[in-house]
């Protein structure tokens, strides 16, 4: 009886199967929606594999023709499909010269051909290392227009250090690219609009006035007359504006030898006279001021008479038109009275910037001249300051230098005579400052208002004759609050 049950025949097994209607389980997601047709998930069954007949199964309805894929790993030709003496086959060179010739071709043998290009053989296109004597060229105009694709900072001057070639064909590009702007009202913006990125704007001497913001938002380079053009005594190229922003950079540029004088006592948000957005901003060579309620240009560019080599202290501060009627005062009161008289003349006490480093940018300040700015001569907002033998002095409203956040480098810098503080360091600012002579301010010489960040001030800064201490720190009450405020601040 036993045996009977555990070897039923094939046709009762048959049938068993059948009236069971076995299905794979529905998908997880699919229990809640009763309402909705089943979805089933099965794995590929082989039917020749089953014992069941092909008709009385219900297999036969998921059955899809296959699909077969596979990964392309090159070019697989027959090797009795190509021909050795078939000559599109055949291994060239090409020469700047004569083009695609043979490779036994005796004219490969002179100075300037390209190495082998190897042809398609049996087991495909293998990659190879270019001979010892392989020389990119190409005929000049077209590596010229090549060249004329990329910017000049950095991919073209990246260029010029590949070969001596190279570097004479990228020089060339480069001197092409330059574009000559006449002193007049406006000329400057229309060439703005007008360049290429990579161009160069090469300024004449002479007052350009803009009667707008000027936006760099491209590539570019302007540079001023050059240096040993007309002797010491020559006209600088002055750019003069009275909105709140003269020159907002959003790309990377480059300003050389410029004078930047902003007029006026506009209001607006940055309040400077170089702002930098975005991208990175080489300024070389430069001076920068405010002229404030100075009556004109000439008047605003005293403040640069008797202005030192960049680096260099100040033998005695500049002293406007307007000045003459202060009496003789110790220093520091002199610098107070000063600061009165500017913001009378305007009767506006809003602070003017000579740079502004804006969160997204990157300023190199090297060998420039800030004098007499109606507020900070740099201020750092979270972005990078990189500044090299500069002379920053005499900013009247607050002090010559100032970080709030971000990351500044202050190497062989005069800092001098400031209403306030010579550096002032908030909220986290990773400062480090090396060989600079800060002197002459009415506040301390550094000081750190805020816990957080990083301060590292080598031996080698020199502080004299300022009003305050040399390096001012927060007591350990104000770090408290510091930390307090850093602390709800993160809670939000």
């Amino acid at each position: 009886m036993l045996a009977s049950r555990s070897s039923p025949d094939a046709d009762d097994l048959e049938a068993r199967l059948t009236e069971l209607d076995l299905a794979p389980p529905p998908l997880c997601h699919q229990r809640s929606q009763e309402w909705a047709e089943p979805v089933y998930r099965s794995a590929s069954i082989d039917p020749s594999r089953l014992s069941l007949e092909r008709g009385s199964t219900s297999f036969e309805e998921y059955e899809e023709e296959p699909v077969y894929r596979s990964a392309f790993s090159g070019l697989h030709l027959d090797a009795s499909a190509i021909s050795d003496d078939d000559p599109y086959y055949t291994d060239e060179r090409f020469h700047a010269d004569w083009g695609f010739v043979r490779v036994d071709d005796p004219r490969h043998s002179r100075i300037g051909c390209c190495s082998p290009t190897h042809g398609l053989s049996a087991v495909g296109c293998p990659a190879t290392t270019p001979d010892a004597a392989f020389v990119f060229d190409l005929p000049c105009e077209i590596f010229d227009h090549v060249l004329a694709f990329l910017p000049c900072h950095p991919d073209l001057f990246n260029a010029m250090a590949a070969s001596k070639s190279w570097r004479r064909c990228a020089s060339d590009n480069c001197a092409r690219r330059c574009v000559d702007v006449p002193a007049s009202q406006g000329g400057l913006a229309r060439a703005v609009e007008a360049a290429r990125p990579g161009d160069t704007l090469r300024l004449s001497a002479g007052l350009h006035v803009l009667s707008a913001e000027l936006t760099l938002s491209v590539p570019l380079q302007l540079v001023g007359p050059p240096a040993g053009a007309g002797g010491a005594d020559a006209a600088p190229a002055v750019l003069s504006s009275a909105q709140h922003v003269l020159l907002r950079s959003r790309s990377a540029a480059r300003l050389r030898g410029l004078t930047l004088c902003r007029m006026g006592e506009g209001v607006g948000y940055p309040n400077a006279v170089l702002f930098a957005e975005a991208g990175t901003l080489s300024v070389e060579a430069c001076r920068i001021t405010c002229g404030g309620g100075a009556r004109d240009e000439a008047d605003a560019l005293r403040a640069f008479a008797g202005a030192p080599t960049p680096g260099v202290p100040f033998e005695q501060r500049p002293q406007l038109p307007a000045e003459a009627s202060l009496p003789a005062a110790p220093p520091h009161e002199r610098l107070q009275a000063d600061a009165a008289l500017s913001s009378d003349a305007g009767g506006n006490e809003l602070p003017q910037s000579g740079v502004w480093v804006g969160a997204a940018a990157r300023v190199l300040l090297r060998g420039c001249l800030i004098s007499r700015t109606l507020g900070p001569g740099v201020k750092v907002y979270r972005g990078e300051l990189e500044a090299v033998g500069n002379t920053i002095a005499f900013a009247s409203r607050g002090a010559n230098v100032v970080a709030n956040g971000g990351r500044v480098r202050l190497s062989r810098n005069q800092i001098q005579g400031a209403t306030g503080d010579g550096v002032s360091v908030w909220n986290c600012t990773q400062l480090s400052a090396d060989g600079n002579r800060i002197e002459g301010n009415t506040g301390s010489g550094v000081v750190i208002n805020s816990c957080g960040g990083r301060v590292s001030l080598g031996p080698d800064n020199e502080f004299a004759a300022n009003g305050a201490r040399d390096v001012s720190r927060p007591s350990a009450r104000e770090l408290a609050c510091s930390r307090a405020a850093a602390a709800a601040l993160a809670a939000c």
